[in-house]
């Protein structure tokens, strides 16, 4: 599965140096201390030969494949050469630790003779960058948990690492700035070190990689931006495409992918803990983030080469309904309807042509979204719209209804008001606080000197819900 965001065009007016000054460090370690590790090893290869290491220590291994459980080699009833486990003894992290502890010789002159002759080997595989600077998990250090971060098994590794930062990066740089963006990486990255460290069971290992820190970055990438809709590219097995989806629902998506591998992928080599533990710490520090308002509010606006032409569409789409052509209708406001704040226009068009076709849910949902505050100036279309639906047969819950009322009484039109409420209460079982929310709406109206208006609600009140308390208090507002 992957998900990329590609909300934003890049541009040099929105470049996220900070993330770039990242990826040019894991770059340069890469191609110039990790690579001289190559020629370390290549050396230590040749030592292990020469000092014939591997008939010492293949007896032994054996012994230890026996009695430990992971082992590198599949079990076979064949004993396999000396050199044939050469490879195999040189890689496996834990029987290295056995051998040099002493507990696998049987006597400590063995122990010490083989000592003395890997110690020119054991030095050279000790100067590797790789043991130097990343992750141990028998031997878990600050150290190693920030070293690791800029370490990589191979340039497939790397680059991947980097695609993945560098387009998180430029949405979450974006929002904290280049600072904020640094502590939040490393912070986050050290934390899914760890917590691979704490969780990681089998044969001791090294961690290389910056893809805990990434992961930090696809948790604060989904609180920060939160219910607001970005466009990813998503591909799954053979299926692909762009979508706008609310950040926040990347959290739990990309949260469950990487336990779920972390459950089911037992022997594999991808840190999927390290995963998990980044995007839940980024997760975390972006809400502190948020919490303490050090986000940049700027940063959430769509960007403006991404711009719709808003007239050009809404004019299309307008002749498209006066064709009756619902498909091309609905081509055309789909980005704009897709969009973090959705133009009272196009929503206007969408609940007409939902009503003109007859889909009453798609109606409801259009007329739902109406409801919540909007600009004053594009309040009466709004208002006309609703009511049309209404006429259409469009039916409100009891507290939509309450919502749609008070827009009413906003606009001084109380018996409209009236009628929205008592066609909500007509016919069905009602909440325990619709009444007194009814009879609020009127005291206001009345504190607020608009009398008419609360004889309106007072009267349809007394008159629809009579044997309620409320309808008492109402009717002793009439006398």
């Amino acid at each position: 599965m992957l998900i990329l965001p590609m909300h934003h065009r890049v541009g040099l007016r929105n470049l996220p140096w900070m993330s770039l000054v990242l990826a040019a460090l894991c770059i340069v370690v890469h191609l110039g201390p990790q690579a001289a590790d190559e020629t370390r090893l290549g050396r230590a290869e040749a030592l292990y030969r020469t000092e014939g290491l591997a008939a010492i220590e293949a007896p032994l291994f054996l012994i230890y494949r026996r009695t430990d459980a992971p082992a590198l080699l599949p079990p076979s009833d064949i004993v396999p050469s000396a050199e044939a486990l050469a490879p195999a003894m040189r890689q496996d992290r834990g029987f290295r630790l056995a051998l040099a502890s002493g507990v696998l010789f049987a006597d400590p002159q063995a122990h010490a003779g083989w000592l003395r002759r890997s110690a020119a080997y054991r030095e050279l595989m000790a100067a590797q960058v790789s043991e130097r600077f990343a992750m141990a998990s028998d031997a878990p250090t600050v150290r190693g948990a920030l070293g690791s971060q800029f370490l990589h098994a191979d340039l497939g590794h790397l680059a991947g690492n980097l695609v993945f930062l560098l387009v998180l990066g430029l949405l979450v740089e974006r929002a904290l700035g280049p600072w904020l963006h640094l502590g939040l990486y490393l912070i986050s990255g050290m934390a899914a070190a760890w917590a691979w460290a704490l969780l990681h069971h089998g044969p001791p290992s090294l961690l290389v990689g910056a893809s805990g820190a990434i992961a930090g970055l696809m948790g604060a990438l989904a609180v920060l931006w939160g219910l607001r809709r970005i466009r990813f590219f998503y591909w799954f097995f053979v299926v692909f495409d762009y979508v706008r989806w609310p950040a926040l629902w990347l959290l739990p998506v990309w949260l469950g992918w990487e336990l779920l591998q972390w459950a089911t992928e037992g022997g594999s080599q991808v840190a999927y803990q390290a995963h998990a533990g980044g995007i839940v710490t980024g997760a975390l520090l972006a809400w502190g983030v948020r919490w303490r308002g050090w986000d940049r509010a700027e940063a959430y606006a769509d960007d403006p080469a991404d711009a719709l032409d808003e007239a050009a569409v809404l004019g299309r789409a307008q002749t498209a309904l006066g064709r009756l052509d619902f498909p091309a209708l609905e081509r055309e406001l789909a980005p704009l309807l897709a969009q973090a704040t959705v133009p009272v226009a196009a929503r206007l068009l969408a609940l007409r042509a939902a009503q003109t076709a007859g889909r009453s849910d798609e109606a409801l949902m259009h007329a739902r979204a109406l409801l919540r505050p909007g600009p004053a100036t594009e309040r009466a279309g709004v208002l006309e719209s609703l009511a049309a639906w209404r006429r259409g047969g469009g039916r409100w819950s009891a507290h939509e209804a309450l919502d749609h009322a008070l827009q009413l009484l906003s606009a001084g039109r109380g018996d409209e008001a009236a009628s929205v409420l008592v066609d909500a209460a007509s016919g069905r079982v009602l909440p325990d606080d619709f009444a007194g929310a009814w009879l609020r709406l009127a005291f206001d109206q009345q504190r607020h000197g608009d009398a008419v208006q609360a004889r309106a609600l007072f009267d349809a009140l007394a008159r629809t819900l009579p044997h309620t308390p409320e309808a008492a208090k109402a009717a002793a507002q009439l006398d």
